[in-house]
């Protein structure tokens, strides 16, 4: 399979796919994180004949949880400036048209990311995720974690790494549905 991550930070989300030798490009703003694309997702040059399997993308969320915290005022976040990277997703994937797809983020994103991905699919711990993908074992107590973070100067891309339980599971739902037609398999 070829998968794109975007946003794709530490790379947890696609960690599993390419620990199961999959083909995987990641993509983010912050050289640290060494993604295969170095660069703003906004600014991509997507080719319509780019083929990819799965894309998975997880936006920046620290505007949606200040939103969703009574002690923010609206002075604190910009809705507009974490929804122009919600749309600039959405238009990826429309453009690209895998087969599967998840965006994940946050509680607070819900009511902003249902009109452009429709409901939310499932919910795994504290993560919530939209897409074209087939349902997966997700324990709860497995996807959280983010909270027992120590002070680090990475505490905010730590805390933001999606779980391993979450990667290997998806992954592993979609190697399965891959192999099973789209009838069989409840997407």
């Amino acid at each position: 399979m070829r998968v794109l991550d975007l946003f794709s930070g530490l790379g947890g989300f696609s960690q599993g796919f390419r620990d199961r030798g999959h083909e995987v490009i990641t993509v983010d703003i912050v050289r640290e994180f060494n993604p295969s694309i170095q660069g703003d997702v906004r600014y991509l040059p997507i080719r319509e004949s780019a083929h990819f399997d799965v894309i998975l993308a997880s936006p920046p969320c620290d505007d949606f949880s200040k939103a969703e915290k009574p002690w923010y005022d609206e002075d604190d976040y910009d809705i507009d400036r974490g929804m122009e990277l919600v749309y600039v997703t959405k238009e990826i994937i429309d453009r690209l048209r895998p087969r599967f797809w998840v965006v994940e983020n946050v509680r607070g994103a819900v009511k902003y990311f249902r009109h452009v991905f429709g409901p939310i699919r499932q919910r795994c711990g504290s993560r919530y995720l939209w897409g074209n993908f087939p349902r997966f074992h997700c324990r709860h107590e497995e996807c959280y974690g983010k909270w027992e973070l120590w002070s680090h100067p990475m505490r905010k891309a730590l805390r933001s790494k999606i779980p391993y339980e979450i990667s290997i599971n998806l992954c592993k739902a979609i190697e399965w549905a891959m192999t099973t037609s789209l009838t069989e398999v409840e997407i």
